[in-house]
């Protein structure tokens, strides 16, 4: 089994190396050494821009859906907790429209309170 570490090479502003360069270098340092992969710096940069953009992108993803989760069980738990009180009201004689109308009323604080912290 071989591990592999990464090397940097610094070379002159302007000279570039290739992979067979790097390679003929390093046998003559010791000839069990061997170039797997060779990036160049701007290669290198654009890698950890990639990966940073992904990070940019899933992290506020995880956080608007986890916000969701929550409102979502702030809205049932709330409605959980009126639904005698719907029943009530609707034996009383309230129209499903006006019952609908209450709930939405109260149920839209969380929301935007929600909504305006994110």
């Amino acid at each position: 089994m071989s591990f592999g570490f990464p090397l940097t090479v610094r070379t002159t502003p302007g000279a570039e190396l290739d992979k067979q360069q790097v390679s003929d270098l390093l046998k003559k340092i010791d000839g069990s050494l061997f170039v797997y992969e060779s990036h160049g710096l701007e290669a290198e940069y654009n890698e950890v821009v990639r990966r940073e953009s992904l990070i940019i992108v899933i992290v506020p993803t995880l956080m608007l859906l986890l916000c969701s989760a929550g409102i979502f069980g702030v809205l049932s738990y709330n409605i959980n907790l009126r639904r005698y009180e719907i029943v009530i009201r609707m034996a009383v004689g309230a129209t499903r429209s006006s019952v609908y109308q209450n709930s939405i009323l109260h149920l839209v604080a969380p929301v935007v309170g929600g909504g305006g912290l994110f």
